[in-house]
């Protein structure tokens, strides 16, 4: 519940962020974030997949698993993150034609070309914050799950809006790739440190209440 209301309150921070550039801006970054989305999916999928991973093999109590899983997962992520990035700079132009119009510099169509441009390249570090996430989600260590996603976007809100007053508009696209860098950091920490491992193990065994009967 927690986690849920600061992302509420994080993309309301940011689109008001937004709005004070002008509804041509709005248009652009509105289009691009439509591709992003689609762009995330793999990552999520491959999250998801983490997850559920994690916590099988926690349950048949090979721990070791996991970590070979998740640098698996990792090598994969490089690899999709490069073809997914490749793809939008070779055609970002068509995808964003699907919901623009082309235009000059300072239209909706360049503010969208040079958010997706800028976001794009640091794809990698989306997947390795939702494989890490992956991770401890399936291993129920879900403090560090909330903490690794609210250290993502409470910083991106922080940064947009810090770096704004230097840089303009181009604070909300590069304050995104941080905190996804924010956010996978503290993630990997906590994976590498195997304090998740305490999360899922259960040590203390219950009697069996039918041989008690």
């Amino acid at each position: 519940m927690l986690q849920q209301s600061i992302v509420s309150l994080s993309m309301m921070m940011m689109q008001g962020l937004v709005n004070s550039y002008g509804k041509v801006f709005v248009a652009g970054y509105t289009a691009a974030t439509k591709i992003d989305s689609l762009a995330m999916l793999p990552n999520m999928n491959f999250s998801n997949a983490m997850s559920s991973y994690t916590a099988q093999n926690i349950g048949a109590g090979k721990t070791d698993r996991v970590k070979e899983g998740y640098k698996a997962t990792m090598f994969m992520i490089v690899i999709f993150s490069a073809i997914i990035t490749g793809a939008i700079f070779l055609f970002g132009n068509q995808l964003l034609g699907l919901f623009l119009n082309q235009g000059e510099a300072g239209s909706a169509m360049a503010y969208g070309m040079k958010y997706m441009k800028t976001v794009s390249v640091f794809y990698i570090l989306m997947g390795f914050l939702f494989v890490g996430n992956g991770v401890l989600r399936g291993a129920g260590d879900m403090g560090a799950f909330m903490m690794s996603s609210m250290s993502n976007l409470l910083s991106r809100v922080v940064l947009a809006y810090a770096l704004a007053h230097f840089i303009g508009e181009d604070a909300i696209w590069w304050s995104i790739p941080i905190g996804w860098a924010v956010g996978s950091i503290f993630s990997f920490l906590r994976i590498r440190s195997g304090k998740w491992r305490e999360k899922g193990i259960v040590k203390k065994e219950k009697a069996d209440p039918v041989q008690d009967s």
